[in-house]
């Protein structure tokens, strides 16, 4: 789940990476002028319509695969998800579950404020997300970078309302309820992505005929034809009552064991690695929400440079986690506390903070620090801390400009004024 996550983020890393581009542009919104992408007036009324019962695949291979083609044509995802084996979905249903049963609370609601700045980037920021991307030769056309900054919004603000609302309804996660909902949208915001890149993975199953070549009771042999003249032979294989093609098995796999394997974690490596989402998710967080609170372009694009290297790590992190097991320094304690100001630091007070306070930390050359500003408050998340009560006196030492107000060992919170030196 949180993989998904990390991968919309990594389109947004790189749409802000090297940027160079008073008020938003695009509207009093500075949303980029362009209509997302339309869903079939078909797809719509099935996404009102109720829940259907699972239609038994084709047993013919070739009708199998050209239904996949027309249900991906008509953007029809719960069609092609009833067009798996069985056992698939049920281990998809089984293993989505309980990753989300087996996610830290926190985590889940720090996911659900990650997405929401996103969106808010995307409609408030969208213009020149856009025209950094464009100067910067990520996307070939204005047109095309403004396409990327609504796909991101889009697909963002789905995972927040479908998904990530609320941790409780969705350890109870219907699949086919969602891809029902949710999946048109989806579905099309996956081929609108695919189709702005220089060579588009799916453009060879647009209006497609499957032609059988060969068959046994295991395995078949169809041909893609496609309306440009091209033909692609496809291998199937024989799953239950379904025909797959046989790289979607290999892939199928790898993904439910990764999946599996993380959600079947001891307790112990479990909560090492929710504290290390938390870590990753608070840094996106605080980045997005320092950007979200420039005001002018010119204070836009000087914040780009440090953000873009903070959510490409933060990315980088993430997707590591969801591909590895713990490492014997993983599980080395690894505790964090928020330094939390009563007014916003001026320029000079937040380098010189944002530089000292990493060697404060229990383990100086794996510290890390991230600051941001809310409510006209500024605070910095620190790690590793274990002691709070302890850091906040080197704190004091340290830094003539601080007074400790409280210090909440449970939170893991110390409440600062700033004073004058």
């Amino acid at each position: 789940m949180l993989s998904r996550l990390s991968a919309l983020l990594a389109v947004l890393v790189l749409s802000l990476e090297g940027c160079a581009t008073e008020a938003p542009p695009g509207g009093e919104s500075g949303r980029p002028d362009t209509a997302e992408t339309s869903i079939s007036s078909q797809a719509a009324s099935r996404a009102a319509a109720s829940l259907p019962e699972r239609t038994k695949p084709p047993t013919a291979p070739d009708r199998a695969l050209q239904t996949a083609v027309d249900a991906f044509g008509e953007r029809d995802a719960l069609r092609l998800w009833d067009l798996l084996p069985v056992t698939y979905t049920q281990r998809w249903q089984a293993g989505l579950r309980t990753a989300i049963a087996t996610t830290d609370p926190q985590t889940w609601g720090l996911a659900g404020e990650v997405l929401d700045q996103t969106v808010k980037l995307c409609e408030d920021r969208g213009e020149w997300l856009a025209e950094g991307m464009y100067e910067n030769r990520f996307a070939d056309s204005p047109k095309t970078a403004r396409e990327l900054v609504s796909v991101l919004e889009r697909t963002s603000r789905v995972l927040r309302q479908q998904v990530f609302q609320n941790q409780e309804q969705a350890r109870a996660l219907d699949l086919r309820k969602l891809l029902h909902q949710a999946g048109p949208d989806l579905l099309s915001t996956v081929v609108q992505l695919c189709e702005l890149n220089t060579v588009n993975p799916l453009e060879f199953l647009e209006d497609a005929q499957v032609e059988l070549q060969s068959e046994n009771e295991a395995r078949a042999v169809v041909i893609l034809n496609n309306s440009g003249g091209m033909a692609m032979p496809l291998h199937l294989l024989k799953v239950e009552d379904a025909w797959v093609p046989n790289t979607l098995t290999l892939v199928q796999e790898l993904a439910l064991a990764s999946l599996e394997n993380s959600a079947e974690l001891p307790p112990r490596e479990q909560a090492v690695r929710n504290q290390q989402y938390d870590t990753a998710l608070r840094e996106i967080r605080g980045t997005l929400v320092v950007l979200n609170q420039q005001a002018s372009k010119a204070a836009f694009q000087q914040a780009l440079g440090s953000a873009a290297t903070q959510l490409l790590l933060a990315t980088t992190r993430l997707q590591r986690l969801n591909s590895r097991q713990p490492t014997s320094e993983d599980l080395q304690p690894r505790h964090w506390c928020r330094l939390q100001f009563d007014t916003v630091l001026n320029d000079e007070q937040h380098a010189m903070l944002s530089k000292r306070l990493s060697r404060l930390t229990d383990r100086p050359q794996r510290a890390l620090v991230i600051s941001g500003t809310e409510n006209g408050q500024s605070w910095f998340d620190v790690e590793p801390v274990a002691r709070p009560g302890e850091f906040s006196e080197s704190l004091v030492q340290s830094i003539d400009f601080v007074r400790i107000v409280k210090v909440d060992d449970q939170a893991a919170v110390i409440s600062v004024q700033s004073v004058s030196p």
